[in-house]
């Protein structure tokens, strides 16, 4: 993670290869996630802590001009799941629907009010009432599944192989189509589109790069590591804000 952020600063040739080391970063998040939903004494205080965590990162994001917020993705999975592990199938079926239409319908509310109060205000409410996720549900929807097949190395690489094919067939299909379709000849639309270094070749569309983290995750022998609850806590904005410091004495931009 630290090294796919910190490509920032390297040139386009080195950033690239930094990029892939980056693609590792998130299964493995999410992955932990999932055993700590396992491991922890109260799943619902762990959930409201990453709920905590995230809404504070509003004010790192604000500082540092920034929208990154891992913990939105972590909040919701951790939620879903506790969700999930309830005792009776009832409660189960009653708290799904409910985050379900929350969601929707907080999601509605938020859109309303972009056209009055502007995407600042957007991005502070939608952390605050629950309905964002860093990366969309497709986070949300990879995290379940770790954690109903977490107990099996096959079916965990299975998993992740297959949201990572996902991943790169759906990222930025959009903007690729259009790009493809906009060629006047249709050969080199494909080439600049699916080509090792297009615009949706697998060398820049590098989410299918996850796949690289499933010996990581197999290599997890289920059981707690050293007790280091809050390091992340801190580390995660920390890193974030030493390298904007860094961005704006060197006068780099995100576009660099």
């Amino acid at each position: 993670m630290v090294i796919d952020h910190c490509a920032v600063f390297a040139s386009p040739f080195i950033a690239l290869p930094m990029h892939w080391i980056g693609r590792l970063a998130a299964p493995v998040f999410v992955y932990l996630c999932v055993w700590s939903c396992e491991y922890t004494r109260n799943i619902w205080k762990y959930v409201f802590s990453l709920y905590c965590a995230s809404v504070i990162m509003i004010v790192v994001d604000a500082l540092i001009n920034s929208t990154s917020n891992v913990f939105n993705m972590l909040f919701q999975i951790a939620l879903v799941i506790a969700i999930l592990s309830l005792s009776k199938v009832r409660y189960r079926a009653l708290f799904l629907l409910f985050y379900i239409v929350w969601q929707v319908f907080s999601s509605l509310f938020v859109i309303s009010i972009l056209p009055v109060w502007g995407d600042a205000a957007q991005y502070v409410l939608s952390i605050v009432l629950g309905n964002l996720v860093d990366g969309g549900y497709f986070w949300v929807l990879f995290g379940v599944a770790l954690f109903y097949c977490r107990e099996n190395d096959v079916v965990v690489s299975i998993c992740v192989m297959t949201f990572s094919i996902i991943a790169f067939f759906t990222q930025n299909l959009g903007f690729e189509l259009m790009t493809l379709v906009g060629q006047n000849s249709p050969v080199i639309g494909i080439v600049q589109t699916f080509g090792y270094f297009g615009h949706w070749g697998p060398l820049v569309s590098n989410q299918w790069m996850m796949v690289f983290s499933c010996p990581l995750l197999c290599l997890y022998n289920r059981e707690r590591g050293l007790y280091s609850k809050y390091v992340f806590y801190f580390f995660y904005p920390i890193h974030l804000i030493i390298i904007h410091a860094f961005m704006v004495m060197f006068n780099v931009s995100l576009g660099a």
